[in-house]
């Protein structure tokens, strides 16, 4: 039998999640799969978007209602390209609400990292035919050198190294919720 080798990523890599507060969300209004173009695999010119809830007002980072799209203002964009963080770029979205529109940016990823091991996490409990589990595992120590990246898998989450945390807390950037790999929770099948 064949061992893999099993990492739970470097410390300094971090996993992105929507807050769930009341800010304001949006819904992107494409016939694609919000995530093929997070991933890259889709490259529309332009994108729209409409509010769906929350707030009235969007923060420098908006959440969809898709899980995975992230979109970002021209503020938060500033403070990527000034930390020269690396392993994304943007498509320009236009989030309406009402008669107010907003040009933000939505956020792609080219940096990719290994793939997650579903089965190394804790176990939480099952729920049908799904475990719950915490805490991400990678398959490997490969990172690659990019500052954002996702999984090497069809995981729907956005990974980064804690520099990226930290230009944005010193920019004052907020709506986003930075969590260590041990707190990241998931549903694997069993």
């Amino acid at each position: 039998m064949v061992s893999k080798h099993v990492s739970s990523g470097p410390d300094d890599i971090i996993g992105l999640r929507d807050p769930l507060g009341d800010a304001f969300r949006a819904r992107v209004l494409t016939d694609l799969d919000p995530f093929s173009i997070v991933r890259g695999e889709e490259r529309p010119d332009q994108l729209v978007a409409e509010r769906a809830e929350g707030a009235a007002e969007p923060e420098d980072v908006v959440w969809t209602t898709e899980v995975g799209p992230i979109l970002l203002s021209n503020n938060a964009l500033s403070v990527l390209t000034t930390a020269k963080v690396s392993g994304w770029s943007t498509i320009p979205c236009a989030i309406a609400a009402g008669s107010k529109t907003w040009i933000f940016n939505f956020l792609t990823v080219s940096g990719r990292g290994a793939a997650i091991d579903h089965s190394a996490g804790t176990s939480l409990g099952r729920i049908g035919s799904m475990e719950k589990r915490q805490g991400i595992h990678f398959e490997r120590d490969d990172f690659g050198s990019c500052d954002i990246f996702l999984a090497r898998s069809d995981y729907r989450r956005v990974f980064v190294r804690k520099s990226v945390k930290a230009a944005f807390d010193h920019a004052g950037i907020g709506n986003v919720a930075w969590l260590p790999l041990s707190e990241i929770e998931y549903f694997a099948r069993v």
